[in-house]
């Protein structure tokens, strides 16, 4: 797939949307899904460094549920990359949408207790996002997008 990109044959679902959206419309969409992704790579950075301060063998079922939940967030990055690559908006490197998110850092050298209570107030703001980010893609008309943010954003209130 990729060395059809690079040869300039574009994959049937990019033609779709460039059928389906207008380029404004599509360039809104692909910046909307960068931050949404970048926000996700941040917070499964998070996950890990909340993951990394429960060490404590009492604390094991916690250590294995942000294991987990890494492993959900990743999933949750791989089908953002997958849109941003059907709108045609992809940045190129991960660190470049990382330097985009909105989320709060991860404090430094944090306990057990306020490692996991940080994390969970990012899991939270990375959830309104997600919602929020519903709704402009329902404006925007880019169904497809507000499908996938949905189901993001859903995954996210389970966990709330």
């Amino acid at each position: 797939m990729k060395l059809l990109e690079k040869s300039g044959v574009e994959t049937n679902s990019v033609l779709r949307i460039k059928r389906e959206m207008s380029e404004a419309a599509r360039k809104e969409m692909a910046a909307l899904v960068n931050e949404i992704l970048s926000e996700a790579l941040e917070l499964q950075t998070q996950c890990k460094e909340a993951q990394e301060s429960v060490k404590d063998c009492r604390f094991v079922p916690l250590h294995r549920l942000l294991d987990d939940l890494s492993g959900d967030v990743e999933k949750c990055s791989e089908k953002l990359a997958g849109r941003l690559d059907e709108l045609d908006g992809a940045l190129g490197r991960s660190r470049v949408a990382a330097g985009r998110d909105a989320l709060k850092d991860h404090p430094l050298a944090a306990g057990r207790t306020e490692s996991t209570e940080a994390f969970a107030g990012t899991l939270s703001a990375f959830g309104k996002h997600a919602h929020e980010a519903v709704e402009k893609a329902v404006e925007a008309g880019d169904l497809d997008t507000a499908g996938l943010l949905t189901e993001i954003s859903r995954g996210v209130d389970r966990l709330m």
